[in-house]
């Protein structure tokens, strides 16, 4: 059997892989002493664009949600009183890269249509989406022309800067490199 990253040999011994993966790939580079996280996963535009789903395997998340009433961070618009309202938790697990689990908690919220919980993948693509939103525009007033926002409003001011700063804290989650995999590099729906 081969690495799925590099296809390299892997090694057994009495059935069990000498690298302590689950199998699938190698444990990285012993000469440079990277890991399977830091030598594999695609970081720049030599690669194709990944899935959401890929990205959410290879650096494995997974996700914890408590439906709640309310959010204190939204006023009640017609919208939001009709939103079914989650604490979300996204918890990176712990891998040779990552000495012990991170976690990212905030607030997420659904229409009124949706009928079960956000999965993992609809809570990164969201926040993808987000993040994208606010490092490709120049600034507040092209990113209010970009979503249709008023530059003149004041709830679109605060919008964009818990916009932005939900951008950085998905990026102390997942690091500088994989943050800008997973905005950049990556194929959302």
């Amino acid at each position: 059997m081969n690495c799925k990253y590099c296809n390299e040999p892997l090694h057994l011994e009495d059935g069990v892989y000498v690298d302590n993966t689950s199998g699938d790939c190698c444990t990285g580079n012993k000469e440079t002493g990277e890991n399977e996280n830091q030598i594999h996963i695609p970081m720049d535009n030599e690669h194709e664009p990944g899935t959401l789903a890929q990205f959410i395997n290879d650096v494995g998340i997974t996700l914890e949600t408590v439906r709640i009433n309310g959010r204190p961070d939204i006023t009640g618009d017609d919208w939001s009183n009709d939103a079914r309202h989650w604490r979300v938790t996204l918890i990176r697990l712990r891998t040779s890269a990552l000495a012990s689990r991170k976690r990212l908690s905030l607030y997420f919220s659904q229409g009124s249509a949706h009928t079960v919980p956000p999965t993992v993948t609809d809570v990164l693509s969201c926040l993808a989406d987000d993040a994208s939103s606010v490092e490709n525009a120049g600034g507040f007033d092209e990113w209010c022309s970009e979503l249709g926002y008023d530059t003149d409003s004041r709830k679109a001011e605060r919008t964009f800067k818990a916009t932005q700063s939900q951008a950085r804290k998905l990026e102390k989650f997942l690091g500088e490199e994989l943050y800008d995999r997973l905005v950049n590099h990556t194929e959302r729906d």
